[in-house]
């Protein structure tokens, strides 16, 4: 199973990386929180969705921000 972490670059590629692994999570952490009411947790999400690939797709400017913690 693979987590995509990302942004809306992500978005054309799903598909195809979709294509690879039994099964495909796609998170935004832009809204993630707004949307599921509630913080990611990194772990506990890929432990409950037997996660054991995890790729950051985007703008590197979004992920060395020190406001990025996937933790958070």
């Amino acid at each position: 199973n693979l987590l995509v972490i990302g942004e809306s670059f992500d978005n054309a590629i799903l598909k195809l990386l979709a294509s690879h692994y039994d099964n495909l999570y796609s998170v935004d952490l832009r809204y993630y929180e707004h949307s599921m009411g509630q913080p990611f947790d990194l772990t506990a999400y890929t432990q409950a969705n037997d996660i054991s690939t995890v790729l950051l797709i985007g703008n590197i400017d979004y992920f060395i921000q020190d406001t990025f913690d996937p933790e958070a």
